[in-house]
């Protein structure tokens, strides 16, 4: 530990020297250590990082480390510090977008740096100034589904992959950018290949529901096969308060659709959604969802008695 971070006097000094006009900022190995010590208290952090980066972009370690550096200084310091309008680090924030981004697409098959490139970036989209810079100017969508598509067994570089494009999502004009870059498909065929995956599920039915809700046609076009890795999430994480409130709320907005919610009935889905209900009385927000979607279901004359009847005691007996 001693050793690596010595080099923080290595890094001042490569610092200085680029600042001052020397002729290179340091050498590669010198450069990678000093990325390795960088904390959220490290003085002008962040200026040593996009300098890295933009120096060494070739160099896939120095990317990834710098990646590394971004989501451990924002894991700590609020994004808003960084970004301000008026001054100048905004441009340093919007220019850590872009070389995070270019990382992705010029190293494609590198999964580590795939994946701490969609936490760093996931950080910084917490602001909402950011969130659409990413969707809108840096083609952001584009590296990440391509990340979870070259990657579909690395299950850190899906679980940010998926949580980033939720992230995303909560910005509508990010909307049309994630349909055109295959978002949809990647997610369900994540959650398929990852069905145990708490974190996964949970991101996953979060971004259905944001996409089902933004659009009729959009509901429609996630069909039985979003439905299907939704209901998959609710059956098998019965005990994960998290993952049962988001997919009864993906059901709620997908029950819009008549097809949909047919396709709900027939994947046996209104008996977990009358167990979610029963299972968590101390969540009012997921109870409500459950209830939603059990009204939208029956809004489209579909006997959800009948259902449950035939199906009573076949989740534990919650159903009263």
């Amino acid at each position: 530990m001693g050793s690596a971070c010595s080099a923080n006097k290595n890094r001042e000094d490569s610092y200085a020297d680029q600042k001052d006009g020397g002729s290179s900022f340091g050498d590669s190995d010198q450069v990678l250590r000093a990325l390795q010590c960088i904390t959220a208290q490290t003085p002008d952090a962040i200026v040593f990082v996009r300098k890295a980066m933009e120096s060494f972009p070739d160099n896939a370690d120095i990317q990834i480390e710098a990646c590394r550096a971004i989501a451990s200084v924002t894991d700590l310091v609020p994004v808003e510090s960084l970004v301000d309008v008026q001054t100048e680090r905004t441009s340093t924030a919007q220019i850590l977008l872009a070389l995070m981004v270019n990382a992705m697409k010029k190293h494609p098959d590198n999964e580590t740096l795939q994946d701490v490139a969609c936490e760093a970036l996931f950080n910084l989209a917490e602001h909402a100034h950011l969130k659409l810079q990413l969707g809108t100017k840096y083609d952001c969508i584009t590296a990440v589904t391509q990340a979870m598509k070259t990657h579909p067994r690395n299950l850190d570089v899906q679980e940010h992959g998926c949580r980033l494009i939720s992230s995303l999502l909560l910005q509508k004009q990010n909307l049309e950018l994630v349909v055109k870059g295959e978002a949809l498909e990647c997610i369900i065929k994540s959650m398929r290949a990852h069905p145990m995956s708490p974190h996964l599920q949970e991101h996953g039915c979060f971004s259905i529901m944001l996409m089902a809700s933004m659009s009729e046609e959009l509901c429609t076009r996630i069909g039985a096969p979003g439905v299907d890795v939704v209901v998959s999430a609710l059956k098998v994480h019965r005990n994960n308060a998290i993952v049962q409130k988001q997919a009864c709320r993906a059901l709620r907005e997908l029950s819009r659709d008549a097809d949909n919610a047919q396709r709900i009935v027939d994947e046996s889905a209104v008996v977990a959604l009358h167990n979610a209900h029963h299972a968590f009385p101390e969540n009012p927000k997921l109870q409500e969802a459950a209830l939603a979607a059990l009204k939208q279901i029956s809004d489209h004359g579909l006997d959800t008695s009948d259902v449950l009847r035939a199906r009573r005691g076949s989740f534990g007996g919650f159903i009263t």
